[in-house]
């Protein structure tokens, strides 16, 4: 018979109260619970940004090259290098003799087109004679003069030999007679009008008149040729802006067609063109803060440069050849960088748009589309 040996003392422990948990626990766990839902309550109400990418180029924002429209001499110039001018505010003139005789003559022959086509139009209302449309119009009514005739004829004629005379009976007979002959004429000119006869003059009356009408629009294209010609040896500024001529002009110089003359500079120096093929553009508006960095290594260790969205606009045509494969109208963006005097013309640029600030709770409970 084996006898069960228990440690001394266990027995003793087990009937011991247990100490309570320290106060500084309950107080830990407490501190820790409430820093926990401050955490989760600030991140919560942060808000995050949405923000787009977008890649361009720097550009020179607001400086326009005035070219020469055509090639001539110049008659006189308008301005002089530093000078300010307004939209509209002529730059310089070329000369315009020749354009000013070409005009002239332009109006004359206009003129004389205009008068042959309102001739051509007359003619054509007129294409038939009026007596030939005066007696077939007559036929309806002398068909109905041929049937009372006839059936008075009937009646006197079955009314007998006493009823009326020979000679009535005769004189009706030929009035008879005469109506229908003219009812025959006026069918016959009828006939002719709706005929191959009347047809080819009307078709005649008709390529006359549309002759002259292009004739016309002939000679009021080679006016309206002449004086666009003529307006465009006045050379005007297209906006507000500063007058900068990189080469000395006089007048009697000779200029190409295309040649630039002189730059208009305005208040900025320099802007980025920014493009994107994101739908979300659309939600880009003007005044909005946008961040950039050139494309090189240097620019890798300083902050992205600050610039504000001036202007959102589609164009068929991209920079980049992803834009450019896709067959649709890329976004483009222009911005004005906050100091853009060292950022060289031509640069690449990557550059980011903020088009919301939602707090993460907002994004949970309504979802960005």
């Amino acid at each position: 018979m084996s006898v069960g040996l228990q440690a001394p003392g266990r027995e003793a422990d087990r009937e011991l109260p247990r100490p309570p948990a320290p106060r500084w626990l309950w107080w830990s766990i407490a501190a820790t619970g409430l820093a926990t839902l401050c955490c989760l309550v600030a991140v919560l109400a942060i808000p995050l940004e949405e923000r787009l990418p977008l890649v361009g180029i720097v550009e020179d924002g607001d400086s326009l090259l005035i070219h020469a429209p055509r090639e001539g001499r110049i008659a006189r110039l308008c301005v002089a290098d530093g000078q300010q001018v307004t939209a509209g505010e002529p730059l310089l003139a070329l000369e315009d003799a020749a354009w000013r005789q070409e005009a002239e003559q332009a109006r004359a022959a206009l003129a004389e087109a205009e008068a042959a086509l309102a001739a051509a139009l007359a003619e054509q209302a007129c294409a038939l004679p009026q007596e030939l449309l005066l007696a077939a119009s007559e036929a309806t009514a002398l068909a109905v003069v041929v049937a009372e005739r006839q059936a008075l004829w009937e009646r006197l004629r079955q009314g007998g030999e006493g009823a009326v005379s020979a000679w009535e009976l005769a004189r009706e007979q030929l009035a008879l007679r005469e109506a229908e002959r003219a009812l025959t004429r006026a069918r016959a000119a009828q006939a002719l009008i709706d005929g191959p006869w009347g047809e080819g003059q009307r078709a005649a009356a008709a390529a006359r008149a549309q002759l002259a009408a292009a004739q016309q629009r002939a000679a009021a294209a080679r006016l309206a040729h002449a004086e666009a010609e003529l307006a465009a040896c006045l050379v005007r500024a297209p906006r507000r802006g500063r007058c900068s001529l990189p080469e000395p002009l006089a007048a009697g110089m000779r200029v190409a067609s295309g040649q630039p003359l002189l730059r208009l500079l305005g208040d900025e120096a320099r802007r980025l063109r920014l493009e994107s093929g994101d739908a979300r553009c659309q939600g880009i508006a003007p005044g909005s803060a946008a961040r950039f960095r050139l494309r090189a290594v240097r620019e890798l260790a300083r902050p992205a440069r600050a610039a504000t969205i001036s202007a959102v606009a589609r164009e068929r045509r991209g920079l980049t050849e992803t834009l450019a494969a896709q067959e649709r109208a890329p976004y483009v963006i222009y911005a004005v960088p906050a100091d853009g005097a060292d950022l060289p013309l031509g640069a690449l640029v990557d550059a980011e748009v903020v088009l919301a600030r939602r707090s993460p709770l907002s994004l949970l409970l309504r979802p960005a589309p």
